[in-house]
């Protein structure tokens, strides 16, 4: 066997595996069509280089797997979560805020006060996580519990604290994939972006 043979061999079975995740009514439709795109990817005439390509067919297995995934996100739908789970999740976030805050502490005793390096340090760091939060914030699509600007006050004076719980119990994750609510149902048979 050749080395095209085993590197397509390897992502047939990467796109396999990866339309087991998908729906039942777009699973067979999907492989066949990834699977098809193969040889047109190892036989490219306008890569010269074959492990180019073998890289590339590679690369295109492990995009059809984020795809596979995307595409079983955005089919379940935005996960609902119970009081138990929004309970168990603001404990989470709580405790997360303590160990920073005594992991804070820690290094500020550990290091003489006139050294500013680990206050500058956890200044990068807390401002690094309030943009992380505000930036999360501004791609999802709702929250819950208090309106969005809410969250982002909250987020931005109450570092790490409003970040931590945000992300632990004000963030909705909606679907993230190429479809989402009717729209996937009507166009199930299309081509993938």
């Amino acid at each position: 066997m050749t080395a095209g043979g085993i590197v397509q061999r390897i992502a047939v079975y990467l796109i396999r595996r990866a339309c087991r995740h998908l729906p039942d009514d777009i699973r067979d439709e999907r492989c066949r069509e990834w699977t098809s795109e193969l040889p047109a990817i190892l036989h490219d005439p306008a890569a010269r280089f074959v492990p180019l390509r073998f890289a590339r067919a590679l690369f295109f297995a492990a995009d059809a797997g984020r795809s596979a995934r995307s595409l079983r996100r955005a089919a379940r739908g935005p996960v609902i979560l119970t009081r138990a789970a929004l309970i168990l999740r603001l404990i989470a976030g709580v405790s997360i805020y303590l160990s920073v805050v005594a992991l804070t502490i820690a290094l500020i005793t550990l290091f003489h006060p006139h050294n500013a390096w680990p206050l500058a340090l956890l200044f990068v760091a807390g401002a690094g996580f309030v943009t992380l939060c505000l930036t999360s914030l501004a791609r999802t699509a709702q929250v819950r519990f208090l309106p969005k600007w809410g969250w982002a006050v909250f987020c931005a004076v109450s570092v790490p604290l409003g970040g931590i719980i945000y992300l632990s119990i004000g963030r909705v994750r909606a679907p993230s994939g190429p479809w989402s609510g009717q729209a996937r149902h009507a166009d199930a048979s299309g081509p993938l972006p």
